[in-house]
């Protein structure tokens, strides 16, 4: 962690030729995950978050793609970014690449952080 590398494996992930939806949110998790760790971010324990820790594949399924209120302070500061552009990326790049209802998410929390 002080030399700030991650290595994962995509093996568990699934079979993208026949389920590439679950395969892509998988990788794009466990990806987003392990950066945060990258970028100095432990296991969140406040709030239902990418940050939280799992067990195994069905308990990291449940989990969500986005981070906590307080996980999300901590990687725009990190970042150096404002919250509604970084969020307003992530909803585009959720809707071209058919991450329906993580679309719809960021797409309410920018609505919200907007007002």
């Amino acid at each position: 962690m002080r030399q700030r590398i991650g290595v994962w494996s995509i093996y568990r992930n699934g079979d993208p030729k026949t389920d590439f939806r679950l395969c892509l949110r998988r990788t794009l998790s466990t990806a987003s995950h392990e950066t945060g760790h990258i970028l100095g971010m432990a296991h969140c324990t406040a709030y239902l978050c990418l940050m939280n820790g799992s067990n195994h594949q069905e308990e990291k399924d449940h989990r969500p793609m986005h981070l906590c209120p307080v996980c999300l302070r901590k990687l725009c500061w990190n970042l150096q970014v404002e919250p509604v552009t970084y969020l307003t990326k992530l909803k585009v790049f959720c809707q071209q690449n058919g991450l329906a209802p993580e679309s719809r998410w960021y797409e309410r929390v920018v609505a919200a952080l907007s007002t």
